[in-house]
């Protein structure tokens, strides 16, 4: 008869309506949870503020925006059957498109983190479970898109490192840009422009299309190299036929110089002579500097200089002479570097935004249970993981249980 009194009045306490707003005398608690609960809101406003940040910086990046161009470009070939012409018609997912939505999602972090703000300092139910909500939904979001860039940005890079490098061909790019009609193409003699087939005028239309004169320059107009070994450097410069040399041109300049030239798949620098030596490479007159052809062994002789010693190093002979290889455009490099930034960015931001909703949900469940005289939510914890910690804690939440257990005795 006692254990039915007590449950009677222990469902009386849980019925309600649940609609009662917070009124300005609660409990000391309840305040300091109102409180929280708005600096939660404040740092999801941070969180969306600093992700609006990120993604302009995106949208700014010329190398993202580069190969997202060549991914369109990538997506206009000709369609060989039903499934191809079925992709085809769907829009190319870019990096840049993911972006414009994270700044929509961004823009939305905000708004939902001032109306969190507002329902924390009113006390408004139905303002703060709307926060609640929405920012999970949003969280969620980043942390998809996050993980969308790392895996195309993984997937991708063999294709567009492929087509880069195809479109950077020497003969090639001379080829589409005299094709397009490029102000840049008008400096190539006749006999370096070769002839444009089926495929070549193809791509010359879709290049049209897409600013190509703008897009082709932007993928190779500046190429990383690497410093050849002693033995592979004479063995280069030995099988030159021709090659341009320059004096009083130092390493900087050199690279330049091969920068501009398509053609120019290595050079060679003296550092003591201060010579630069442009191999495979085309006419090189508009250069600044004198430049000089020469051939075979003239080469050789023209970068040729006795090693120096450095006294710094006990008498070990140091040669000034270096070749450099072209290896790959750097907007390849760039591209990666920025995506996986944005990537981790935008990651950690998802996670900031979902660990303060979900401290958010505690909150809420702290307060509305202590209405009710029952368990916060690290008792709560403390009861599942750690129940020899949380003695007498379980009277609290069962209250009815442990009468029963004592009536049983």
């Amino acid at each position: 008869e006692r254990y039915r009194d007590f449950e009677a009045k222990f469902v009386d306490s849980d019925s309600g309506s649940g609609e009662e707003e917070w009124s300005e005398d609660v409990p000391q608690d309840e305040a300091a949870e109102s409180r929280r609960t708005c600096c939660l809101a404040v740092l999801t406003i941070l969180a969306g503020l600093a992700l609006v940040v990120i993604t302009i910086l995106g949208l700014m990046s010329k190398s993202i925006k580069t190969i997202d161009d060549l991914i369109v470009f990538n997506s206009r070939w000709p369609q060989f059957n039903d499934a191809q012409a079925v992709a085809s018609a769907m829009p190319a997912v870019t990096t840049r498109g993911i972006l414009g939505s994270l700044l929509v999602d961004s823009h939305l972090v905000v708004l939902i983190g001032v109306v969190g703000v507002a329902g924390a300092l009113t006390r408004m139910k139905i303002c703060v479970c709307s926060y609640v909500v929405a920012a999970s939904v949003l969280a969620f979001f980043t942390i998809v898109c996050a993980a969308d860039t790392i895996e195309r940005r993984e997937l991708a890079t063999g294709i567009i490192h492929e087509q880069v490098m195809d479109l950077c061909n020497g003969t090639r790019f001379i080829r589409l840009g005299n094709g397009l009609k490029c102000a840049w193409a008008q400096k190539y003699s006749e006999d370096e422009v070769t002839a444009c087939g089926a495929v070549c005028q193809f791509r010359v239309k879709v290049l049209s299309d897409m600013d190509g004169c703008k897009l082709m320059p932007d993928l190779c107009n500046r190429f990383k190299y690497q410093r050849m070994s002693a033995e592979d450097c004479a063995g280069n410069l030995s099988a030159v036929q021709q090659g341009y040399g320059a004096q009083n041109v130092g390493y900087e300049k050199c690279r330049g110089a091969c920068d501009e030239d398509i053609l120019c798949e290595s050079f060679a620098v003296e550092a003591t002579l201060d010579r630069c030596m442009l191999l495979h490479a085309r006419a090189v007159h508009e250069h600044e500097g004198a430049w000089t052809a020469l051939q075979g062994a003239n080469i050789t002789s023209f970068l040729k200089s006795d090693a120096t010693v450095d006294p710094s190093l006990a008498g070990v002979a140091v040669n000034p002479l270096g070749c450099y290889a072209s290896t790959v455009p750097y907007v390849l490099e760039e591209c990666e570097y920025d995506g996986m930034l944005l990537a981790i960015g935008t990651g950690i931001l998802g996670l900031v935004l979902l660990l303060s909703t979900a401290c958010t949900c505690l909150l809420m469940y702290n307060v509305n249970m202590s209405r009710k005289g029952r368990p916060s939510a690290a008792q709560l914890a403390m009861m599942l993981f750690c129940p020899c910690c949380a003695d007498g804690l379980d009277q609290k939440f069962h209250g009815a249980t442990s009468l029963r257990s004592s009536q049983d005795e």
